[in-house]
């Protein structure tokens, strides 16, 4: 879908992480295991080395919101 075009396409990883993870927020209510399944990809997205301290807090932000599905 038109997540993947954005992903294929040269925005940062950040960017395609930030994306991910709105949508997962949006899906929640209508489709859980997909938005916890995105939000996963938007974590892992921002664990490259070069990309892990710059983006702590959104990664933490994406790690809490995912806990907080489990409950």
């Amino acid at each position: 879908g038109a997540l993947r075009v954005y992903a294929d396409a040269a925005f940062a990883p950040d960017s395609i992480a930030d994306a991910e993870f709105d949508l997962a927020r949006i899906l929640v209510t209508s489709d859980r295991p997909r938005a916890v399944a995105l939000a996963k990809t938007a974590r892992d997205r921002l664990m490259a080395p070069d990309l892990r301290e710059p983006f702590a807090d959104l990664r933490g932000r994406i790690d809490a919101w995912i806990a907080a599905q489990r409950r």
